[in-house]
């Protein structure tokens, strides 16, 4: 596994509609904030934990597992915050807008999906 010390891995993941503060003793990153009146519905840290960072295109159904020549193995602090987003406010204006102030950090994109981060309504695998 490749150890990564000083890079905290964040997943982000999006709900829409909006109602409720904060979990007890959550927080943003300290390098990226929040969307605008999202708030943390699930928060998990780790000092030391392992994670699977999807480099490639996922060619394989069954998780990360069936797909390790599209993973590179992480270690290190990990953060995992989930969101719930505004009323009206989507799921790729959000990831966008993520994304945007990553790479303006100095972030590096390593993979980047052609199609949003959700599939859209409508449509299946």
């Amino acid at each position: 596994m490749k150890s990564i010390k000083p890079i905290a891995v964040i997943l982000l993941i999006f709900l829409s509609a909006s109602g409720r503060a904060d979990v007890k003793a959550s927080q943003d990153h300290p390098m990226v904030s929040r969307y605008a009146g999202s708030e943390i519905i699930s928060y998990q840290t780790s000092e030391f934990d392992e994670f699977g960072l999807i480099t490639s295109k996922v060619k394989n159904y069954g998780g990360l597992s069936k797909n390790r020549d599209s993973t590179i193995g992480l270690e290190g602090r990990v953060t995992r915050i989930r969101y719930k987003l505004p009323e009206g406010v989507s799921t790729i204006v959000a990831y966008r807008n993520f994304e945007q102030a990553l790479l303006g950090a100095e972030f590096e994109s390593i993979y980047r999906r052609a199609t949003s981060p959700v599939p859209s309504r409508g449509h299946s695998r």
